[in-house]
């Protein structure tokens, strides 16, 4: 099974040579949920945030952050509450903390892309950050509004107006809607959104044998 091609590599992320699929939602949409499921099944999944997260874990980084704030760091050990707090109430650090991952993202990318035929990319952001024109097709995991701040409310414990103040920053799920090539809703239970995604493998449209 290979994800059908719609973009030449040097219009694709960080110019990957094989296809990606960009997979997104929004906060306690079940983005990953899928993403669990989808690399279940053997499918190769690439999750930003991890890799975000392996970049902060070289010593580079750390040497980095010992260096735009000291004392985020002790005992090769970065405290990122206090880096956030940090780099958060300066407008330009948070440029500069930014270009600095987002530069050695392309490498940790390619990397993960090899020996495999095509893959999925966990994207959060993907619309927000501009990407969805670098991937050669989107699924969103999407469900209401009502739905999410449900979710929001049991899983972290947060009253109703908390969950609506995070909701009211992120990106609008009907305008995620408009430019996803694929759409699957999912307000009911993770057996439902299992079903679907089997589903969704089965298009002809995005997949062949």
């Amino acid at each position: 099974m290979n994800l059908i091609s719609n973009l030449s590599p040097e219009k694709r992320i960080h110019g990957c040579k094989i296809p990606v699929l960009g997979l997104t939602g929004g906060i306690a949409s079940g983005k990953s949920t899928a993403s669990d499921f989808l690399a279940s099944k053997g499918f190769k999944v690439i999750n930003a945030d991890k890799l975000v997260k392996d970049i902060y874990e070289t010593k580079e980084a750390k040497n980095f952050v010992s260096l735009v704030c000291p004392q985020a760091v002790s005992n090769d050990f970065i405290h990122f509450p206090t880096f956030r707090e940090f780099v958060f109430n300066q407008e330009e650090m948070i440029e500069r903390v930014e270009n600095f991952i987002y530069q050695r993202m392309p490498e940790r990318f390619l990397k993960e892309c090899e020996g495999h035929p095509w893959v999925i990319y966990d994207v959060p952001l993907l619309f927000e950050k501009e990407l969805d024109e670098k991937v050669d097709t989107i699924l969103l995991i999407a469900c209401s509004r009502e739905e999410q701040k449900k979710r929001l409310m049991a899983r972290d414990n947060s009253s109703g107006e908390m969950a609506d103040k995070i909701l009211d920053l992120q990106w609008p799920m009907d305008e995620k809607r408009k430019l996803a090539h694929h759409i699957i809703e999912n307000d009911h239970s993770i057996e439902d959104l299992k079903k679907k995604l089997e589903d969704y493998l089965e298009l002809d449209d995005y997949f062949i044998s």
